[in-house]
């Protein structure tokens, strides 16, 4: 299983990460940025108008190259990630305005809202970021198919 927990952002800091040719996904005047944590990783991520931009990524710099239409950057350093969860009786995200609805993920992957009750993130501290909602999801193989 994966955690996903999103953050809001403020639009203008959201943009100065991302290079020229992206904007941030902007929703209730919030942009949208988050975590993906498993086992041994933690991924960051900004949703731009055309689906998501990684922060920070194993294979770094060296897929840019080999794919250009996808970008990633990584950090120097270390970032720290601490996260506490629950499985939650209600779920509501100020950042999406709408509770949680598996109709709405019908046919896609069955997510498990959870209850954040404590998280951190270095990254996220430093931007001001606030976290808004978590989910959990089971791991799906991943396959990238990219046109010539």
């Amino acid at each position: 299983m994966k955690l996903i927990v999103n953050y809001r952002l403020d639009p203008t800091v959201a943009a100065a990460l991302l290079p020229a040719q992206f904007r941030p996904r902007l929703l209730n005047g919030h942009a949208v940025a988050g975590l993906l944590l498993d086992a041994d990783k933690a991924e960051y991520r900004l949703a731009v108008e055309s689906g998501a931009y990684l922060l920070n990524s194993e294979s770094g710099p060296l897929l840019a190259e080999e794919l250009p239409r996808q970008i990633y950057a990584s950090f120097a350093g270390e970032e720290t990630v601490d996260v506490s969860v629950r499985p939650a009786v209600s779920w509501r995200s100020t950042l999406f305005g709408d509770p949680y609805s598996a109709a709405r993920f019908a046919g896609m992957i069955a997510a498990v809202p959870v209850r954040i009750d404590w998280v951190r993130s270095s990254f996220f501290a430093r931007l001001g970021g606030v976290a808004d909602c978590a989910l959990m999801v089971p791991d799906v193989p991943m396959s990238m198919d990219i046109a010539a």
